[in-house]
């Protein structure tokens, strides 16, 4: 019997390594603003709203991603999203220990972190086949699905509860520095064919974004498979953003749960 080598190559492992970093400063992400709502006061309303800045880009923007990341260079759009993702986290650390932090700075910034998830998640999925040959693709794909959902939803949170503990600022300041660690993954890869979609040819005609999106959107519809699981997994997410949403009202005093708010600021 004929044993798979177990290394997929190394542009696969630096796409690999990518994906776990970013997805584990998302994971985390999603547990910490939240928090830091409530450390600039913010009523139940406010601390929900910066929950579903966070996850609402998905419904919003997923199919508008996959278009961009189609058309763009996926090595540089990786990059260059992450970079601003740790720039945002950083900005979000610096000021919670100066005291300027507000709860629409908290808004803008979960906008912006959500739809950099949506670009990145996208790209590195769609980037598997530009690094892995035919016959290892099966288990690239089952690598990479497997650590966005171990990293993002079953080690970041508890990870930033942790460090939450010590200080919000360390939970944020660690997530900011994944996402610089991710850009270090995508910069070992090496491609096998350039990462960009197929365009419109010299002269012939263009498909706006709008049109790229519809033209999907019913792609999609006419799917039935495709169609029945896309439907299925929105309405599962739906249930799981309301709890999200409502976990850390619930949990942190004054809460009915009366868990303790983390320090507001480093330990000396």
């Amino acid at each position: 019997m004929r044993v798979l080598p177990a290394s997929l190559g190394r542009s696969f492992n630096g796409l690999w390594f990518g994906t776990g970093a970013a997805n584990l400063g998302d994971g985390m992400a999603l547990f910490v603003l939240p928090l830091l709502a409530l450390a600039v006061d913010a009523s139940p309303g406010g601390v929900a709203a910066v929950t579903t800045a966070l996850t609402l880009a998905w419904p919003i923007f997923g199919l508008h991603a996959g278009w961009i990341v189609d058309r763009v260079d996926r090595r540089a759009l990786l990059s260059g999203v992450n970079l601003v993702r740790a720039l945002v986290l950083a900005g979000l650390t610096a000021g919670h220990l100066t005291g300027t932090l507000s709860l629409p700075l908290l808004l803008a910034a979960a906008v912006l972190l959500g739809v950099g998830e949506t670009l990145v998640d996208t790209a590195l999925t769609s980037t598997v086949p530009s690094v892995v040959e035919p016959a290892g693709r099966g288990r690239a794909n089952a690598r990479i699905e497997a650590t966005i959902n171990v990293t993002n939803q079953l080690v970041g949170p508890p990870l930033a509860g942790l460090l939450a503990g010590l200080t919000l600022a360390m939970a944020t300041g660690v997530s900011a520095g994944l996402y610089v660690l991710a850009v270090a993954g995508v910069a070992a890869m090496t491609l096998r064919r350039p990462p960009v979609g197929p365009l419109p040819e010299e002269g012939g005609p263009r498909v706006s974004g709008s049109g790229g999106v519809v033209a999907g959107f019913l792609h999609l519809w006419r799917q039935p498979v495709v169609r029945a699981i896309t439907l299925f997994t929105a309405a599962m997410n739906v249930v799981w953003a309301a709890a999200t949403a409502l976990l850390v009202v619930y949990a942190v005093r004054p809460g009915p749960r009366s868990v303790s708010p983390p320090p507001s600021t480093a330990c000396c």
